[in-house]
Formats: C-alpha cells, structure tokens, sequence
C-alpha cells in the first residue's frame, strides 16, 4: 500500500502520493468559499521551466499579490454572511460543507483541506479532509486506524450526505490519562480512490459543557455534507 500519511502535533494533515493531481487556486462568491481547481503537475513544471531567469523580484511580488487576493477573497465571502449565518464551502473535488466563519478558519490551495477549529477549546481541533486515487476507503482507513494505536473501533454505516453509498469508520477512545486527545476517520469511495474526513481533537478536562459544544462544532460540518453534481 502506497498511501502515506504525514503529519505534526498541532495542525493534522495527510499527504497524498506524488502521483496524485494537485489542487490549486481560492475564489468566493455570495457566501461561498470556492475549493481548488485541478491542475496538472505537468503543466505546472513546464510553466515553472518557462519563468526567465532573474527575475525573482517579480515573482515575489506575484506571489504576494496572490495571498493578498486570497485573503480578500475569503474575506469578502465572510462579510456576505450575516451574522450568525453559516458559509459554505465547495471543493473542485464535487463536495460541499457549511461551516460558521466565527469559529472555523478554512486551508486550502492543494489535495487536503482543513478546518481548524478556532473557538476556545484544548489543543488542536480540526477536520482535515483527503482525497486519494492510491486506496479505497477500507483500505485508507484500516491505515489510518492502524496508526491511532490499539484500543480502536471500526464500523460501517451509510457515509454521510449520502442515501446508500458505504462508510468506513475508525475511532480511537479518549485519551483520559493524559493530551484529552481523540481521533475520527471516515472514508468512502470515491471516483477513483476514497474521499477521507479525519477529525482530531481534544477534551478540556473535565469541563463537559465546552466538550461537547466544541464536539458538536465539528460535527455540524460533517453533518452538512452534500455532493450535489453525484446522481
């Protein structure tokens, strides 16, 4: 199995084989905040070839008028939203979420796509979503399970936003000795490999009112799933 995952203490995200399709590019329009557009890497390699020497300059200033029109961007989509009003995200990959902007940052730009929660809470908790042509789910899952530990649940059930397509589950239990720290992956197949949510996040202690507020944040967005170009 081809599948490798990467990832760091604070922010988890998982890398996709180097044959994959890269996604790249941010947009908005009334209340949407638009995912990627596929690219090449071909293509990219060969504009990259291209560039003439000697010109660092401008491509500096090129690059940071792109983040400068991505933050305004996703700026723009955020004051469209009334207040209390949740924003929607669809990714080029053919999936749509909805999220609240005042407790969730969105990164995108490339095959993974997180959603750091930014409310108060303990540690880390963020929703990273994956797409991968190098497994399907079962498989993706089993590795990503495999690598939470030992005391881990797996199930099945019908994925989410869908009538009859199947899920896969892992779950790890609660780590109440020490971080608070837990883990979630669901997966199902999609086009020609599986589409991944993972959701990590972290107990702050005993105080269950702000564990289950944070607990029901993320799970607002994996309920608003939808595939709305899938007959």
């Amino acid at each position: 199995m081809n599948y490798r995952y990467v990832k760091s203490r604070t922010v988890l995200a998982l890398a996709v084989a180097m044959g994959l399709t890269v996604v790249a590019g941010c947009g908005s329009k009334e209340g949407t905040v638009e995912g990627s557009v596929e690219t090449d890497i071909s293509e990219s390699e060969t504009a990259l070839d291209a560039e003439p020497e000697g010109n660092e300059e401008a491509n500096s200033l090129a690059s940071a008028d792109a983040g400068y029109v991505k933050t305004l961007s996703e700026e723009s989509a955020k004051e469209e939203a009334a207040d209390g009003e949740d924003l929607t995200y669809e990714d080029a990959n053919g999936w749509r979420v909805k999220y609240d902007p005042d407790k969730f940052e969105v990164n995108g730009g490339g095959p993974v796509t997180t959603f750091v929660y930014t409310g108060e809470s303990a540690g880390t908790n963020v929703i990273t979503v994956t797409y991968t042509a190098e497994d399907k789910a079962e498989d993706a899952i089993k590795t990503l399970g495999d690598s939470y530990g030992t005391d881990i649940t797996y199930t099945e059930s019908i994925f989410p936003g869908t009538e009859d397509v199947k899920g896969y589950w892992a779950s790890s239990t609660v780590d109440t000795e020490g971080s608070g720290a837990y883990m979630t992956a669901i997966a199902r197949d999609y086009m020609d490999g599986a589409l991944i949510f993972e959701l990590t996040g972290h107990h702050q202690g005993d105080d269950e009112e702000r564990n289950i507020e944070v607990s029901d944040d993320l799970a607002s967005i994996i309920d608003s799933l939808e595939f709305p170009y899938e007959k």
